[in-house]
């Protein structure tokens, strides 16, 4: 005789409420009959040839079959054979009650139905698992309920239109009206360690715990594993169209070491916990894919709510495209960590897809639910790259409290043609960030990479990331290749680059641009701890430094800024879109300060052609002031001058070059003294509409006209006008 045994992550414990033994899995707590704990020691479900002095469960013998089947509902028959049971249905929806449902590695059970949407349900009320070694067939659909478990062993073989399997109860009447609500709490696992297939059909399995080590397969389908007491089905004619998890179970937990591929189709693993301290709820290993077969990517959703424990991944998450754009992948649940070599794939050869971890962009996105915490350790690999033509796609990381990202996103423009694509990486609290992020683009623009926590203190660390807290290393920002926005809700400080070996310098990769921002929903200031310390950026890369664009903040003691790369130079005042980071907005090569209560520029700004841009009351309010206390050299770019009510001081000198030079007064806050001190120097016009001072010594020359639309106030003692 044919023998196998379970896997070994599954045992048999008591359950008072069935009053049997049900299949769990080995994490289980056990709540037997306190005087057969003995006896539930010794039937734990083993591996052959696993643990020392387990007894291992045998399979069924080769040529079990269901047993004393009887209809409930619906018209049908039922065949028995020698090793073939064959069940004849002859209604479009078929209810039959069966004692024990097994089939042994030698028997066949065939379901001959109506239609590829028939259903017969298959209730077991023997009490004992059900456990399938052989093989199932259906061109329809078949529902195998069993509260004591079901387990698909080693080897079996089920090829069916669409299968449910689940230790949850489901009413008659409420699957024949189509209310799929499936309820229970019996405790029995659903176990897969064989095949199962639907080609276009689905797969769900159901019940408090369910495992997979097997392969489950659904081209163009569904497939779903659910942990929970209470999962509803929805469903179309012959299609599932959702599952959702009603009500958690205290053990709940959903384990995927196997193979499960729905390309063309769909992917949910989704489970609720009720005990605070599980440690996880959803765990997966394995392989699962749902790649696109012609013009999209499919769609993978991890779902472990955010009631209690932890979503794991370690294994590979693949739906990317071979045709057309990427898929989508989304994982949520209170905890989330991916770790080992995790792969998430939502890459599209014609733009890449979207990848969700722990919420959505800034945690304001209501289709996925933020996560507490998350953990994205150094092996693992996000891609949502395009790889021929389109713009790279979105990898959105998020969390509401912790974020510590140690991974690699690649969000890449097409090859051929396309943008980079939008990486964030947040902690709304804190945000530990050693991570790299490749969002660059052959053709096209640079893509995005957004850090926003709380507070960003920037400081010299090494390569591998000095990083706590809030901090960031400047080696971690220099190895970056996409722009970078650090955005904080707090403040922004740099700290003094030229301690713990750093040379005094933050210099970041060609072509890609940094955007600070403090104070985006309140009081935030950016502050330079020593004004000595250099930024600076090449190629198309460009500095924007925002202070309270939503509060108060302001721009203290910033130090060099320099923009190495031949910069655009737009002939009028440029318009800004404080939201994106890119060449264009703000423009290439150039530097950009706005600050909504004052700027102090100590160090000295300097760029190759670019525009430099300077506002000290970027909310149109009273107050802004403006000190320059080192030169500006443009070197063709133009200068714009912004002000408020409060005094703007320009104390050093500016070299434009044939750059133009703007003085401008903002909204209605126009009273504050504009004081030039040093020389300004420009082949360019000169552009004064706000009210302008020259103090002794100041000069302005140019080479072309000076244009006065207020009042000039020339005291510029053995200065010169010309």
């Amino acid at each position: 005789m044919k023998t196998a045994s379970l896997n070994h992550v599954y045992r048999l414990v008591w359950n008072e409420v069935t009053q049997s033994f049900i299949a769990v899995c080995e994490h289980t707590r056990a709540r037997g009959k306190r005087s057969r704990a003995g006896q539930l020691a010794a039937v734990a479900i083993v591996l052959a040839g696993g643990l020392q002095g387990a007894h291992a469960q045998q399979a069924p013998p080769v040529n079990a079959l269901p047993s004393q089947g009887q209809i409930a509902a619906g018209q049908g028959q039922i065949q028995q054979g020698l090793n073939q049971t064959t069940i004849q249905q002859n209604s479009n929806r078929l209810v039959i009650n069966w004692d024990s449902f097994n089939v042994g590695a030698d028997a066949r059970v065939q379901f001959l139905q109506p239609g590829r949407d028939s259903i017969a349900l298959n209730r077991v009320t023997g009490g004992s698992v059900s456990s399938i070694f052989g093989q199932m067939a259906a061109n329809g659909q078949v529902w195998l309920l069993n509260p004591a478990g079901i387990v698909f062993g080693q080897g079996a073989s089920v090829d069916v239109g669409g299968l449910v399997a689940s230790s949850l109860s489901l009413s008659d009447a409420d699957f024949l009206s189509g209310r799929y609500a499936f309820q229970g709490s019996s405790g029995g696992a659903v176990v897969n360690q064989g095949r199962i297939t639907s080609q276009g059909g689905h797969i769900a399995l159901l019940a408090p715990q369910v495992s997979n080590t097997g392969t489950l397969q659904a081209q163009q389908g569904h497939v779903a594993l659910a942990g929970g007491d209470a999962v509803t089905l929805s469903l179309g004619s012959d299609d599932l169209l959702g599952v959702r998890v009603d009500r958690a179970a205290v053990d709940a937990v959903v384990q995927n070491s196997g193979h499960i591929q729905a390309d063309g189709g769909v992917v949910t693993l989704t489970a609720r916990g009720a005990n605070a301290l599980m440690s996880e709820v959803i765990n997966t290993s394995g392989l699962i894919e749902a790649r696109g077969l012609s013009a999209q990517g499919g769609r993978i959703v991890l779902d472990g709510g955010n009631e209690a424990g932890s979503v794991v991944a370690s294994g590979t998450l693949d739906a990317s495209a071979g045709q057309g754009q990427g898929g989508e992948i989304s994982i949520t649940g209170q905890h989330i960590r991916l770790q080992g070599q995790a792969s998430l794939d939502a890459s599209g050869r014609d733009g890449g897809g979207s990848i969700h971890v722990g919420g959505g962009y800034q945690g304001k996105d209501e289709r996925f639910a933020n996560a507490t915490s998350l953990q994205v350790d150094e092996g693992v690999r996000v891609n949502a790259r395009a790889q021929q033509s389109g713009d790279g796609g979105r990898a959105i990381f998020w969390s509401d409290d912790r974020t510590a990202f140690a991974g690699q996103i690649d969000i890449r423009g097409g090859d051929v043609a396309g943008d980079g694509g939008l990486a964030e990486v947040s902690g709304k609290q804190h945000l530990v960030y050693q991570g790299r992020t490749n969002a660059l683009a052959q053709h096209g623009k640079t893509g995005d990479l957004l850090l926003d926590p709380a507070t960003i203190s920037i400081q010299v660390g090494s390569a591998t990331g000095n990083i706590g807290g809030d901090t960031v290393t400047v080696a971690d920002l220099e190895a970056q290749n996409a722009n970078v926005l650090l955005q904080a809700t707090g403040n922004v400080t740099f700290g003094d680059l030229s301690l713990n070996g750093g040379d005094g310098k933050l210099s970041m990769a060609n072509n890609v641009s940094l955007r600070v921002e403090a104070g985006t929903s309140g009081t935030g200031n950016i502050t330079f701890t020593n004004a000595s310390n250099t930024v600076e950026v090449f190629g198309t890369g460009s500095i924007m430094m925002v202070a309270g664009s939503s509060g108060t903040g302001y721009l203290t003691n910033i130090g060099n800024l320099i923009a190495h790369g031949a910069g655009s130079n737009p002939g009028t005042l440029p318009t800004h879109n404080v939201t994106s980071v890119g060449s264009g907005t703000p423009g290439a090569g150039s530097v950009t300060l706005f600050a909504a209560d004052g700027l102090t520029i100590a160090g000295s700004i300097a760029t190759n052609g670019g525009y430099v841009r300077l506002w000290g009351d970027s909310d149109d309010a009273s107050g802004g002031g403006l000190t320059l206390s080192s030169p500006i050299t443009t070197k063709g770019g133009n200068l714009y001058v912004s002000t408020g009510t409060s005094a703007v001081n320009l104390n050093s000198n500016m070299t434009l070059g044939a750059g133009r030079i703007f003085f401008k007064a903002d909204g209605s806050h126009t009273s504050g003294t504009k004081v030039l001190g040093g020389t300004l120097s420009a082949s360019g016009d000169v552009d004064i509409n706000t009210a302008f001072q020259m103090n002794a010594g100041a000069s302005i020359l140019t080479d072309g006209v000076i244009r006065l639309a207020s009042t000039v106030d020339l005291n510029t003692g053995t200065g010169v006008l010309t």
